[in-house]
């Protein structure tokens, strides 16, 4: 018995120093990318810690639908496409065609947040 616990120890030890820290990023319509920790998302800005600092974009300031991405971790990654509506140091809500979905932001792998055009003009 005391075998399977040790061999289900150091399989869940693998499986998180297997993962690779990744940062998040944020692709901003002029082609920009700003990789960091992203820290808080509300409807009207976002937070992200680079090396550099600590960054506020206006998120209302884009005509743009949100097209954003959360990767979760663990045995199965998954990434689940939609808008997030909030965000902070504890849990992430992402809104998909089937609803809003809320995840613990320990679960988080990545967060892409970006934008897709509406005008169908260009």
């Amino acid at each position: 018995m005391k075998k399977k616990s040790v061999i289900a120890t150091l399989i869940i030890i693998l499986t998180f120093s297997a993962s690779p820290a990744k940062a998040d990023s944020i692709l901003l319509p002029d082609g920009e990318i700003i990789k960091g920790k992203v820290e808080y998302v509300s409807s009207s800005f976002i937070k992200i810690k680079t090396p550099e600092g600590e960054i506020k974009i206006n998120r209302a300031a884009y005509d743009r639908q949100a097209r954003d991405i959360v990767e979760t971790r663990f045995f199965k990654n998954k990434k689940i496409s939609g808008k997030i509506i909030y965000c902070d140091e504890n849990n992430v809500e992402i809104e998909t065609h089937a609803g809003k979905t809320n995840i613990k932001r320990f679960f988080v792998r990545n967060i892409v947040l970006s934008w897709q055009n509406t005008n169908t003009e260009e």
